[in-house]
Order: structure tokens, then C-alpha cells, then sequence
């Protein structure tokens, strides 16, 4: 018997082998590729389960439904009954796949025709199965593997078509219940497993959290009883002092948390450290903290008192620091002590606005920054002018005719001078009604320059020398340390009021005099100028106090992206808001209210998508194209899949589009199915993948 089933083995390799051959010659895909025709892989399936099994007689119900055994000249063959579609294969497959292990005992010898569409069974003697008969010479010629013609029951065509059609609705009535129960049963399974991995949780956390307060060494008696306000007190100030020792204005929701503190934070102080420290007697203000309480800033009480302790703060010289009167706070001050939010969106990021807000009798011009545009108004700039006037014969005893441009420097209004009147204190005083055309030999008599700062290399040197007493880098100087420099007259008389001028100025002689050096091949005339060169070469966006209206020059926006991309060695894609801040770049975004980082990248002439960006401007996937446009690339250049139906949701996040489900209602089909790069028999494997992912 196992000869007789040996050499009908080989009869089946020896078929089946000339296929395999057939269908790599004609291109078809390979036995066993995920590029295989359904309907192949489903033949192919219904072969080694028919093998399995032992013969047609022995399958069981579920799958010998997927078969017809014919009759035909002496010879019993199976027909494979083949599905609708593609879809119905896969179908009728995974339900297969459901079926318990099978024996694997050796079956029916049986060969696969060329259609794939027939098993004919070569039939042993009937020693081996009693169904069968003696196996006939003639099922060698190729005459007998020709397809069998299918022959139906003794029933009729409609009885036989009505009987398949109940059995079927059998089968799959069977297979949803069978399917309903397993659901079931998944989530039972689920709810057991959450409500056990919770249980653990909780007994982890009191474990830990015990572990917690008797290693940071609170009494175990009031552990947890939060319910005395002096327990609680005593717990935080425990806290920032013994066990975290830093500086309570740096406290967070999180180091509460993490101190084994939120459940007392959320209970009695509205998860606020500000209400915590309060209560635990921390003389802080509200806005000295990391995170202001929200909307406190949005009562005009709160604001005035928080500007008056600015002043007052400012006004008292601190180690390091000089003394600033109202006047001359600008709006790093208000950043550097947690009220920069409040004056962008109170007072329009205008220091001068929220001073007089809170009753200080200032007039613009005295600011340290006067607002763009002001003098531009003629009752402005007579208004400044009368009032330098009145000033100076009440305190100085100088009457109009003896005001010179010095004193416009000293009162802050040398730009306005320079503007609007040609830097001639003359024109202005003529303009406001304060002097006549008699006056103009006078004034002119006494307009001339300090002699000792004639001649460029006089200036440089003295600006050098002064610069090196300072002990600061250039493009750290602020006006006030220019001033303390007794550099203002030079910055106000020769360089327009501008800093960055004056040191731009000091870069270009001494680049000159290294040129000059160097055709000389004079050594130490190299060496110094090449130091001082060094030193004075920067670009303006990088002083402390960017020249006003800077970057309304578009050149200079587009230098400043390209420098900042090289400064910081990312791709133009990569930058964030901290990198600007962090080289001084903040005022590139003044006036531009859309596109943010994109549109400056873009302007810039990085190629760049909007969803390359770290973070996408806003409604970048408020249009349809856009977000086909992403899914598209996102499949062609961030993931290596062969087929777009094997996009998952954390493909999504990796490649920063998890924005877009939120237009598709989280769906992952929908999105890839709007962007055409999946199609409706695809759903079920799409939908199976975000479980395989989970």
C-alpha cells in the first residue's frame, strides 16, 4: 500500500510541476507571493486542505461545502466551487482559517489540473479507501486530465440551486453567531483584564506612594489628611524646602504631583501652585510664577498693581543693575519678570500705554522706545519741542535760541530731529513759533561739533577705548549702557541715534586698515586690526536692541532665515519659536500675522510643504487638496510600504499628520480612501490593521 501511494505522489509532483513552470513562464506571480491572485492562493488552499483531511468523504461539513463531487466515464473527480470575487476568496479563506487543527494523516492521491479549478482524485484500491475503486492506467493520458463536465445531483437544477442556497444561509447564519459569540467573550476577557491591571495599579501607587512619604521622612501621622490647613501648609513649605529646595516661584502643577501632593492641590487650591504658596505664607506675586492664573491679568486692579510693583522694583539699584526711572523701562523688563503676556494683550506690547494706564505722568517721547510713526504728526513733534523748551528755562534758565542738538539728544528726541529737520535744532525751534529767522546767525554760531572728535580715527579710537572699559561684546550694549559708556554724544552726533551704525562704522575702518596692512605686510598692524575686525563684525539682528523696522526690509529677513539655518545646523523645517528667541530673531515675526515660520522659510527659498514644518501653520488641512497632497507623500517618501492599505494611524503620527484623521473622524480607510489610494475592497484589511496595530 505505501508503494501504491509512493508512486501516486510522484504522478501528482510530476503534474504539478509543469504548472508551476507554465505560470512562471507566462509571468504570472509565484506560489505563495503576496502578489498571487486571490483566487490562486484560494485553490491552492482548498488543495492542502483536501490532503489534509484524507479524501472528499472524510472533510468535514464547514468545508466540504466549498466542494462537488462529479462523476464521469468510471472516474470520480472534486470540483473546487469558485467564489464570486477576489473578495468572497479572502472571505471564505479567514473564515477557514477559524477551523481546529487538522490530522495529518495522508489522504486521496490527487493532482491539480491547469485551471486550478478541479481536483481529480486517482482513486487506490479499495483496501485503502472503501469509496474508491482500482486506480485505471488511463488517468495517466493527458485525454484523462482533461476537466471533467459537472454533474449535478439526482435532484433537479431548482432543487439543487434551492438546497445549496439554505445551506449556505446555514453556514453563514453558523458563522456570525459563531463570530458574535467570540466577540463576546473578547470583551469579557477585555473588561477582566482592565479591572485586574487597575486593581494592580492601585495597590502599586499605595505601595509607592507609602515608600514616598517615609523616605522623604513626613510624620506617618498626617499622611494623606489634608483636611487641617495648617497640615497643609506645613506639607508644602516641607516640600519646596526640605525635600525640592528651589525657589518657590519655580514650583509646578507637576512637582506637586510627582511629590505625591495632587490630591491636596486639586481638592482645597484648584490645582493652582500660586494658591498653594499663598497658602502656605510665600510672599509671591502671581505673576513672579511660571504660569500666571488664568484671566487674572484680564482685571484692570490686578494689571495696575502688578505695573506699579515694576516700577518700584526697577527704581531700586540691585547689584548689577542701575536704578530706571518709569521712562525708561522697555519691554524686556516686563518679559524678564513675567508680564510680558500681559502687555501684548492689554496695552498692544506698548510699555508706555500700560504706564500711563496704571497713573504715571509720562510723555511718549521720554520712552526709551517712542511709538512707530508718532512724530509723523506735525501737533505731535510742535507738542515735543514746546515742552523741551518750557523744561529747559524752568530748570536750566536757557532760553529757546540757546537750545541746541544736545539737548535733543539728552531729551530723547534726536530722531525726530534728524527726520524732520535735517538734525538742525534751528527749523524745529522755527516750526514750534519759539525762535525767528534773526535767530539763525545766532544759533548757527553755535552749532558746531565737539573738535575732539573730529576725524574718523579719533571717533573709532575713542570708541574702542570706551568699548573695552565697558567689559562688554558689542551686540550685548543697550542705550542705557551706552549712556553709562559716555558713548552718547558720539552715538547721537555722528551715528543717527543708532548703535548698530556706529559699531557697523568701527568694523569698516578697521577692515580697511587690515587690507591696507596686509598689501604692507605689516605684522602688527595685521594682528591688531584683524582682532578688532573680529570683534566688531556681526550682523544688526544680533544686538540686544534691534534697529527699528529692521526686518520690514525683505533682504534682510531672507539673510537672517539663512544665517539662523546655518547658526543652528537644522533643516529650515526643523526650526521652532525657541531658536528665534534664542538668536534674537523674535522680531522677525512683528507685523506678520499668517504663515509664521512656514512663510518665512518659504520666503527664504527653502522648498518646503506646510506639513514638513515641527509645527504646521494653522488650517494647513482645512483644504482637500493639501491633505491628499500630504497622504500622497507621506506614502511615496517617509514610508517603506508596498501597498498604501498598510498605512496605520501611527504612520500617521510619525510622519506628523495625525492632524488629518481629525477631518476623516479618526478614520485611517476614509483618509487613504479620499486619497484615492485605497478602494472599497480594501476596508476590511485597513480596519484589521489598526487592530494588529493596537
Amino acid at each position: 500500500m505505501a508503494n501504491e501511494l509512493a508512486g501516486i505522489e510522484g504522478l501528482v509532483k510530476q503534474v504539478i510541476s509543469p504548472l508551476d513552470k507554465a505560470r512562471q513562464k507566462n509571468g504570472a506571480a509565484p506560489a505563495g507571493s503576496k502578489y498571487e491572485d486571490p483566487i490562486e492562493i484560494y485553490n491552492r488552499r482548498m488543495l492542502e486542505l483536501l490532503k489534509k483531511f484524507g479524501g472528499f468523504a472524510k472533510l468535514p461539513p464547514e468545508v466540504a461545502k466549498y466542494f462537488t463531487r462529479v462523476q464521469h466515464d468510471g472516474m470520480t473527480s472534486i470540483n473546487v466551487n469558485q467564489p464570486d470575487s477576489p473578495e468572497k476568496a479572502r472571505q471564505i479563506l479567514s473564515s477557514l482559517g477559524e477551523v481546529e487543527e487538522f490530522s495529518n494523516r495522508m489522504g486521496t492521491p490527487f493532482f491539480i489540473l491547469p485551471s486550478c479549478e478541479q481536483i481529480i482524485v486517482e482513486a487506490p484500491p479499495a483496501s485503502i479507501d472503501p469509496y474508491y475503486s482500482e486506480v485505471k492506467k488511463a488517468h495517466a493520458s493527458p485525454q484523462a486530465r482533461m476537466p471533467a463536465r459537472r454533474v449535478e445531483d439526482e435532484d433537479s437544477p431548482s432543487t439543487a440551486k434551492s438546497r445549496r442556497a439554505e445551506e449556505k444561509a446555514a453556514g453563514d447564519e453558523a458563522r456570525e453567531a459563531a463570530k458574535l459569540k467570540r466577540e463576546e467573550d473578547d470583551a469579557a476577557k477585555q473588561l477582566a483584564l482592565e479591572k485586574a491591571k487597575k486593581k494592580r495599579e492601585d495597590e502599586r501607587q499605595k505601595m509607592k506612594m507609602n515608600g514616598f512619604w517615609k523616605k522623604m521622612g513626613w510624620p506617618v501621622e498626617q499622611r494623606g489628611k489634608w483636611e487641617d490647613e495648617e497640615t497643609r501648609a506645613a506639607a508644602t513649605r516641607w516640600l519646596v524646602d526640605m525635600v525640592l529646595k528651589i525657589d518657590p516661584r519655580k514650583l509646578t502643577a507637576k512637582m506637586l504631583h510627582q511629590s505625591r501632593l495632587g490630591g491636596m492641590v486639586r481638592t482645597y487650591y484648584r490645582s493652582s501652585p500660586y494658591l498653594v504658596l499663598k497658602a502656605a505664607g510665600y510672599e509671591i506675586m502671581p505673576w513672579e510664577m511660571g504660569i500666571t492664573p488664568q484671566h487674572y491679568f484680564d482685571e484692570r486692579e490686578n494689571r495696575i498693581a502688578a505695573i506699579k510693583w515694576l516700577v518700584e522694583k526697577l527704581g531700586k539699584k540691585e547689584e548689577g543693575r542701575e536704578a530706571k526711572r518709569p521712562q525708561d523701562i522697555i519691554g524686556d523688563d516686563f518679559a524678564d519678570n513675567g508680564l510680558e503676556a500681559m502687555l501684548s494683550r492689554h496695552y498692544r506690547n506698548t510699555p508706555y500705554l500700560a504706564l500711563i494706564d496704571a497713573g504715571y505722568k509720562i510723555e511718549p517721547w521720554e520712552m526709551r522706545n517712542v511709538q512707530k510713526g508718532y512724530f509723523d504728526k506735525r501737533k505731535n513733534r510742535l507738542k515735543a519741542i514746546r515742552w523741551l523748551a518750557k523744561k529747559l528755562k524752568k530748570e536750566e534758565k536757557i532760553e529757546a535760541r540757546d537750545i541746541t542738538k544736545r539737548h535733543f539728544i539728552e531729551a530723547r528726541l534726536s530722531a525726530m530731529l534728524a527726520k524732520h529737520y535735517g538734525e538742525r535744532p534751528f527749523l524745529a525751534l522755527l516750526d514750534a513759533g519759539l525762535v525767528t529767522k534773526e535767530d539763525e546767525h545766532y544759533m548757527r554760531a553755535r552749532s558746531g561739533k565737539d573738535p575732539e572728535f573730529e576725524g574718523e580715527e579719533k571717533r573709532i579710537g575713542e570708541i574702542d577705548r570706551r568699548m573695552k572699559a565697558s567689559r562688554k561684546r558689542p551686540q550685548n550694549m543697550t542705550y542705557a549702557d551706552l549712556e553709562k559708556a559716555r558713548l552718547g554724544y558720539l552715538l547721537n552726533a555722528y551715528y543717527g541715534h543708532s548703535p548698530y551704525r556706529m559699531f557697523h562704522a568701527v568694523y569698516e575702518y578697521c577692515a580697511g586698515r587690515l587690507k591696507a596692512a596686509e598689501e604692507n605686510k605689516d605684522q602688527g598692524g595685521m594682528q591688531k586690526y584683524r582682532a578688532l575686525a573680529k570683534r566688531y563684525d556681526f550682523h544688526p539682528w544680533e544686538m540686544r536692541n534691534v534697529p527699528t523696522g529692521l526686518f520690514d526690509d525683505i533682504n534682510m529677513r531672507v539673510a537672517a532665515m539663512r544665517w539662523l539655518v546655518e547658526k543652528t545646523g537644522k533643516r529650515p523645517q526643523d526650526l521652532c519659536h525657541e531658536d528665534f528667541k534664542k538668536h534674537r530673531l523674535e522680531r522677525i515675526f512683528n507685523g506678520r500675522r499668517t504663515g509664521g515660520i512656514y512663510a518665512l522659510v518659504r520666503e527664504a527659498g527653502y522648498d518646503a510643504e506646510p506639513w514638513e514644518m515641527r509645527t504646521a501653520p494653522h488650517n494647513t488641512f482645512a483644504s482637500r487638496e493639501t491633505r491628499v497632497a500630504a497622504m500622497i507623500w507621506m506614502y511615496l517618501t517617509k514610508l517603506d510600504k508596498l501597498e498604501a492599505r498598510e498605512i496605520t494611524r501611527p504612520d500617521f503620527i510619525r510622519s506628523g499628520l495625525a492632524t488629518i484623521l481629525n477631518y476623516y473622524r479618526g478614520s485611517v480607510y476614509r483618509a487613504l480612501s479620499d486619497a484615492g489610494l485605497v478602494g472599497p475592497e480594501d476596508r476590511e484589511y485597513v480596519t484589521s490593521n489598526r487592530v494588529r496595530a493596537a
